[in-house]
Order: structure tokens, then C-alpha cells, then sequence
């Protein structure tokens, strides 16, 4: 559509479209384009709110399940924990890897609970 803005639909609304007689509806809970000369009477009447141009950041990404007997794993396990954990290549001993294990327990005990 040219001379558009990309807006958020709150309410469903039929809105006017040059060349045809019956224009278009646009639909709550939807992301839509709408005339630009139309869209700050629909913002303003609350039909629409601007819908921003950047992508929204992606959701976090759940912390990996520690297990409470994770320091019984063999190394290989502890090491593949501790790479979950850091989303990083698997350290080169146990002891790195526990070590980056035993700080993740500790970031998550001190941290303030949601």
C-alpha cells in the first residue's frame, strides 16, 4: 500500500481505500497498514497505535536445568553441563567446568526471585 503506516489494531474498523466504493476492514489484534493521511484520526481515536518498525528482541532463553546431583556426572556430563550453561564451547577439564557450574548456582541463588 502506498503512503502507509504499519499500525497495531485495537478495534475492528472499516476504513475508506482510494479506488474502491467499500474500502477495507482492518481487525483488532492484528498488525495492518493503513493511508497515512488516515492514520493519525484512527491513533487518535484509538482504533490503532503505531506499530514500531524494529523486531522485537527475541524471548530470553530459559536457564539450562542444573541437576541436584550434577557434581556425581562424569566428567564428560560435567563438562557438557557447564557448555549448556555458557552456550560456549565445552571446557577443557573438570575442574573449569565445575567451577563454571558452582558460579551459575551461586548467580542463581543471589539473584532476586521473579
Amino acid at each position: 500500500m502506498p503512503n502507509s503506516v504499519p499500525v497495531r489494531v485495537l478495534r475492528t474498523v472499516r476504513v475508506a481505500v482510494a479506488g474502491t466504493v467499500y474500502g477495507r476492514e482492518i481487525v483488532a489484534g492484528t498488525d495492518d497498514q493503513v493511508p497515512e493521511h488516515l492514520a493519525p484520526s484512527l491513533i487518535a481515536a484509538g482504533y490503532c497505535e503505531p506499530r514500531p518498525t524494529e523486531p522485537p528482541p527475541p524471548p530470553p532463553i530459559p536457564p539450562v536445568a542444573i541437576p541436584d546431583d550434577w557434581a556425581s556426572g562424569n566428567a564428560d556430563a560435567v563438562k557438557a553441563l557447564a557448555a549448556a550453561i555458557t552456550g560456549a564451547e565445552a571446557p577443557r577439564t573438570r575442574a573449569e567446568a565445575e567451577a563454571i557450574v558452582k558460579a551459575e548456582i551461586e548467580r542463581r541463588a543471589a539473584a532476586p526471585v521473579a
